[in-house]
């Protein structure tokens, strides 16, 4: 009876890390998305239009301000606000590579669960 057990929690394991690798790939590719979408738009204007993370951190918060990255450390605080003013494609390339690198360890089931509660909490309450 263990075995079957443990063999349907691995499953749900590696359901769960496909979940969070795909979750990845699909923020990457949403960070080149956006790059080729200012690319279009300075091929037409002429102009580089800047897309910075804050954008995709209010739209993601609905601008609730206390979610607001405030750390009592500032050299975190430098860091929270140096990426959230960043170029809205590195920053989506760079969070789907680590949420890939989460995905293939046994910390992928957690984070899925956290990222869901942390979305429905944010948005049930706003």
């Amino acid at each position: 009876m263990n075995a079957i057990a443990t063999t349907s929690e691995d499953s749900i394991t590696r359901w769960m890390r496909i979940c969070v690798i795909t979750g990845g790939l699909l923020t990457i590719v949403a960070g080149f998305g956006v790059l080729a979408y200012q690319s279009v738009a300075w091929l037409q204007h002429g102009t580089w239009m800047p897309l910075e993370m804050n954008i995709a951190w209010d739209w993601v918060t609905r601008k609730n301000p206390s979610l607001r990255p405030d750390f009592p450390w500032l050299g975190a605080q430098k860091i929270a606000v140096w990426f959230l003013e960043g170029p809205m494609s590195g920053g989506f390339v760079i969070f789907g590579l680590l949420t890939i690198l989460v995905g293939r360890t046994n910390l992928a089931a957690y984070v899925l669960t956290v990222a869901v509660l942390w979305y429905v909490v944010v948005h049930l309450t706003a």
